[in-house]
């Protein structure tokens, strides 16, 4: 999806944006005000980064009502906004918290705005999101300057069971006219010392009387310790499809070409499975599906983590 971009420096050099300063020189103008207060965004048309595995929140072009928006699998609110200076020029930037709602599971992300200079809210970029270890930014406040302090936690906390999430302030600045990296505070949440065994299995492709396709991927912990919360990535190659509405907690990753499964947590012993209903034209199966464990336990033994049928997986 591509976001809608300032047009704060187009502006400062087009015909018109060169004013008489009192001392009699020209002088570019002021760039345009970036601050946008609770009462507009409450109703605004937002450009809205998607959210890398959850795909069930509203994401594009987003008109919010009364701070919230909301589509049949999820709902996106306003909750809460600080300004800092997030781009080249001197004006301040307003870095706002969305968090979304889907399934039992609350999501968010901190998306940084701006306005043109017809005075249109602009999308600069998503300062930082459920990625890289990250599972959710609960918290937004200022840090002054050209950064702004975010709360991060390793888990998402209706899914930890009795495992508390670790959280951590981590400070965020520009990188580039429209894009952000961390500057400031931990980079990595600590090993909790919870190793765990994840296994994935498939009997593969199973053919009713009917004809009708299915493929049921069972996700086992083998280890001693729970798994804090699982991703399970199902991919598909050639043309093989999915032509079903998949199961429970699974959405569309587009860049997989397939799907993925929010697992939660998983008990020592206890396995969870996942059925979908596919399509393989007159061709033999072609798809692949692997596991990654989230939060902060690790899987020293990644080799029972995939499954590969016909083609060739990622992992």
């Amino acid at each position: 999806m591509a976001l809608a971009l300032s047009g704060r420096l187009a502006g400062a050099l087009a015909l018109g944006a060169v004013a008489t300063s009192l001392a009699g020189a020209p002088a570019l103008a002021a760039p345009a005000d970036g601050k946008i207060d609770n009462k507009t965004l409450a109703q605004a048309t937002l450009s809205v980064p998607p959210m890398t595995r959850w795909s069930g929140c509203p994401s594009g072009t987003v008109k919010f009502t009364n701070s919230k928006a909301s589509k049949p699998t999820g709902t996106l609110a306003v909750t809460s906004r600080v300004y800092a200076n997030l781009d080249a020029d001197a004006a301040l930037e307003t870095a706002v918290l969305l968090t979304c709602t889907t399934n039992d599971v609350s999501v968010g992300q901190v998306v940084a705005l701006d306005r043109d200079a017809k005075g249109n809210i602009v999308t600069l970029g998503q300062v930082v999101g459920p990625r890289n270890g990250v599972a959710t930014v609960t918290a937004l406040q200022a840090s002054g300057g050209t950064a702004i302090g975010a709360e991060v936690a390793d888990l998402l906390t209706t899914r930890t069971g009795t495992v508390t999430p670790q959280r951590q302030i981590r400070s965020y600045g520009p990188d580039g006219p429209y894009d952000f990296k961390q500057v400031g505070g931990p980079t990595s949440f600590p090993d909790r010392g919870m190793p765990t065994d994840l296994e994935l299995y498939s009997a593969g492709v199973a053919t009713t009387n009917k004809g009708q396709q299915y493929i049921r991927f069972d996700v086992r912990n083998k280890g001693t310790n729970p798994a804090l919360g699982f991703w399970l990535h199902l991919e598909r190659f050639g043309t093989t499809t999915v032509n079903a509405a998949p199961p429970a907690d699974c959405f569309v990753e587009p860049a997989m070409r397939g799907y993925g499964c929010d697992g939660g947590v998983l008990q020592p012993g206890a396995h969870r499975a996942f059925t979908f209903r596919i399509s393989t034209g007159d061709r033999a199966p072609d798809l692949g599906a692997f596991v990654d464990l989230l939060g902060s336990n690790t899987d020293p033994n990644l080799a029972n983590n995939k499954y590969v049928l016909g083609g060739k997986a990622r992992r």
